[in-house]
């Protein structure tokens, strides 16, 4: 099967979930994700233990549409599986996509996946960055 990209246009809730109190892997890692943004329907940012002012700056640095991301903010401290489950409650697109905020990926990866995803007719993939 011919892999369309544009039938995935928007199909997509990433979520990433932010380490204890750092706002600066976000930055770097959303302002990295320029090229990929074609394939998400929202990305949503669940912060952990940081503070209003903190994620203003940050939210202010990110190069994308602010209109694109969500961003969830919790007290307490959040171990990652519970950053991302709190994402996925909250997200609509037809395929959920995951990154940790201290990771990297290349940039056509999401593409990647999706390629594999369609043509080997397979649930979900996993990878390294």
């Amino acid at each position: 099967m011919d892999f369309d990209r544009n039938k995935f246009k928007k199909s997509i809730s990433l979520i990433i979930g932010c380490l204890y109190r750092d706002t600066k892997s976000i930055e770097k890692l959303v302002n990295n994700l320029k090229e990929n943004t074609f394939f998400f329907k929202e990305i949503i940012i669940v912060f952990n233990n940081v503070n209003e002012n903190n994620k203003r700056n940050c939210i202010s640095k990110l190069k994308i549409p602010k209109d694109l991301c969500k961003f969830l903010i919790y007290k307490e401290r959040l171990m990652p599986g519970e950053a991302r489950n709190i994402g996925i409650d909250q997200c609509n697109g037809e395929f959920i996509a995951f990154l940790d905020a201290s990771t990297f990926p290349e940039n056509l990866w999401i593409e990647r996946c999706l390629k594999a995803i369609i043509n080997n007719n397979i649930e979900g993939v996993l990878g390294n960055t």
